[in-house]
């Protein structure tokens, strides 16, 4: 982790305290234990702390400088979110997905995504565009070598399609089955990635042409790949 990042972050809510005799309070402002819960959830998701690994308070609060107090509602925070599991009597520990965990993440992406085939030959131009830029942003970080950032532009794609429905609430539902995917590809080694680059090309295809059932079948298979590629990293129990 990046100690640096978030130096002295019991300091920055200290100093805005010090003001608010002076200025309205900015209710927006991140408290210091969100602002570790969020380093931390970065370091999660693009793999620096690894699934199962422990998040020792005294740890955290020597590479942070902050008080146990901070450190403590933080590691709430990130179990909160699904990104840590605590057990009486141990230490919190990055979470585990269990076989099944991971099937139930799938199978649910896969009813909400079957729901964008209504958009089928209804797409924008600038709609088709953006998605278009996502996919390219992810295929030069595949090319470049940056697995990391090819991942998280794949998972960025299939947000974009998402956002198509058009429903909110749907959205954020499909955001946290989106961090918890991520989480779940922060257990896997390092691979190319790059083959889903052509599902993803497809998918749009799919949809700029009116394809509806196609892009159904081809969404199903995606997931299918997805769910046993994800399924065979899991650790050993």
């Amino acid at each position: 982790m990046q100690p640096a990042a978030c130096n002295n972050l019991d300091g920055v809510v200290n100093s805005s305290v010090a003001t608010a005799t002076r200025k309205p309070r900015d209710l927006g402002r991140q408290s210091a234990s969100e602002l570790l819960a969020t380093e931390l959830k970065n370091e999660i998701l693009d793999g620096s702390l690894r699934p199962g690994q422990s998040l020792r308070e005294v740890d955290l609060c020597e590479q942070f400088s902050v008080a146990r107090n901070t450190v403590r509602e933080a590691l709430r925070l990130l179990t909160r979110d699904g990104l840590a599991t605590h057990e009486v009597h141990h230490s919190v520990t990055v979470r585990v997905f269990s076989p099944s965990e991971v099937r139930d993440i799938f199978q649910i992406r896969a009813l909400i995504e079957e729901s964008v085939a209504r958009r089928a030959g209804a797409l924008t131009a600038e709609q088709i565009e953006r998605l278009e830029g996502v996919l390219s942003d992810s295929e030069h970080a595949f090319q470049r070598g940056d697995s990391k950032s090819g991942t998280n532009g794949n998972l960025a794609f299939h947000r974009e399609l998402v956002s198509l429905i058009g429903n909110r609430r749907i959205d954020s539902t499909f955001m946290q089955l989106l961090t918890e995917t991520r989480l779940i590809h922060a257990s896997m080694e390092e691979r190319a990635g790059g083959h889903w680059i052509e599902r993803n090309r497809e998918l749009l295809g799919n949809l700029v042409a009116g394809q509806d059932d196609a892009f159904r079948a081809n969404l199903a298979e995606y997931i299918d790949v997805a769910l046993k590629e994800a399924t065979e990293s899991l650790p050993l129990p």
